[in-house]
């Protein structure tokens, strides 16, 4: 697929779809380097401004492997359970170099210093 047809099922954020799909692909590209490179990158907004949405379509574009992970999900009743939780996501990250981990609604993992 084209990244205009991209743009199509985003719509009205050529600009925003195009700097992602450049950043991720930097990003991928320099996990190849013998240089050990940290990277990420966090996308913001208001609640409900497609986010999520944008990142998944994103991704699916460029056909790299991603494990989406939502919040909550970290943050389990049980004890343990988080922890074996981020093991697994980790573990999919070392079975997979060229990988994407997506953190959704980290605001739940992460309380506002209004909050604290």
């Amino acid at each position: 697929s084209n990244q205009s047809s991209l743009n199509h099922v985003i719509g009205g954020m050529d600009d925003v779809v195009s700097d992602l799909v450049n950043v991720i692909t930097e990003s991928l590209r320099c996990q190849k380097s013998p240089l050990s490179v940290a990277s990420g990158i966090l996308v913001t907004g208001s609640v409900g401004s497609g986010k999520s949405f944008l990142v998944s379509q994103v991704l699916k574009y460029l056909d790299v492997p991603t494990l989406f992970v939502r919040s909550a999900s970290v943050v389990q009743a049980n004890i343990g359970e988080s922890e074996r939780y981020l093991r697994s996501v980790f573990s999919f990250a070392d079975q997979n170099p060229q990988c994407v981990i997506a953190f959704d609604d980290l605001d739940v993992l992460v309380p506002t210093l209004s909050n604290v």
